[in-house]
């Protein structure tokens, strides 16, 4: 055998047999732990925060604490009104009723 030849066996005896590393192969993580594979499958999110608009969330607590605030002013402040308005039309109509019964 000559030189040319041993290399060739030796070339084709490594395309032949399949090299095996003692290292496992690495499994990326997810953030989720294990992934499905499945391409219909989208990361969950949050529903309501993903939805907002980019301008509403970027407010600060603060920010919507003082609207809050505002709002449960304006409502009171409308409950009042309807309750005079409610007690003015009772004092009104209360002299008529007792003509009705």
């Amino acid at each position: 055998m000559s030189t040319s030849e041993t290399s060739n066996d030796s070339a084709d005896a490594a395309k032949s047999e399949p090299t095996v590393s003692s290292e496992p192969t690495p499994i990326s993580t997810s953030s989720a732990g294990r992934v499905s594979g499945k391409p219909w499958k989208y990361q969950k999110t949050a529903t309501v925060r993903s939805h907002i608009p980019d301008g509403v969330k970027t407010k600060s607590w603060s920010e919507r604490m003082e609207k809050t605030q505002k709002e449960k002013a304006v409502k009171k402040l409308q409950i009042e009104l309807k309750e005079e308005r409610q007690a003015e039309f009772t004092r009104q109509v209360t002299p008529f009723l007792r003509y009705i019964v």
